[in-house]
């Protein structure tokens, strides 16, 4: 994996998260393993080597978030309770994070290169819409064969289109529109 140390950070605290959710969801997890769920789920973009999976599973090891123990000539890892809360942290945390977020669209058009806010959020949309499309577009994948999911993504886009005919006074914040009138 190439790329700035900051990235790479990123990645490396992301692949301990996701090894740490497999865990939790599969009960135990060997490296190989790890680096093939990654490879599968970013569609072959990102498949990390050893040189990251296991330093990644043993700094898990190290803080106790998981634990290892052979089996057979591999070495399988499995969620500690210390692992459990820190997911549970990192879901209660990204929930609150998603209600404060603050736009930082004009300061990422400044760095990637003089983009107007409004050119940066069309550039945002039309990747958020070329993924989905390569999501449903997925030969095996469970979305394109699954009509709630198109469904779902067919509702998301008239909804959007819906609230941007209206004239800007009457537009509900989405975020206030989620909520119950008493909250």
């Amino acid at each position: 994996m190439q790329g700035p140390p900051s990235l790479q950070m990123y990645h490396r605290r992301l692949l301990g998260l996701y090894a740490l959710s497999q865990m939790e969801r599969e009960g135990s997890l060997h490296g190989y393993r790890l680096s093939e769920e990654v490879s599968r789920r970013t569609e072959g973009r990102w498949r990390p080597g050893p040189g990251t999976v296991y330093p990644a599973l043993a700094r898990l090891v190290r803080q106790k978030l998981a634990r290892s123990r052979p089996s057979g000539r591999r070495r399988v890892y499995l969620l500690t309770p210390a692992g459990r809360a820190l997911l549970r942290k990192v879901r209660a945390q990204s929930e609150a994070f998603e209600r404060a977020r603050v736009d930082l669209a004009p300061l990422w058009g400044e760095v990637l290169g003089g983009y107007s806010v409004e050119e940066l959020h069309l550039r945002m949309l039309r990747g958020a819409l070329a993924r989905v499309d390569r999501f449903l577009e997925r030969p095996n994948g469970p979305a394109g064969t699954d009509p709630r999911f198109r469904s779902a993504v067919r509702a998301e886009l008239q909804s959007a289109l819906g609230r941007w005919e209206r004239p800007p006074m009457l537009r509900v914040p989405l975020a206030r529109r989620a909520r119950g009138p008493h909250d």
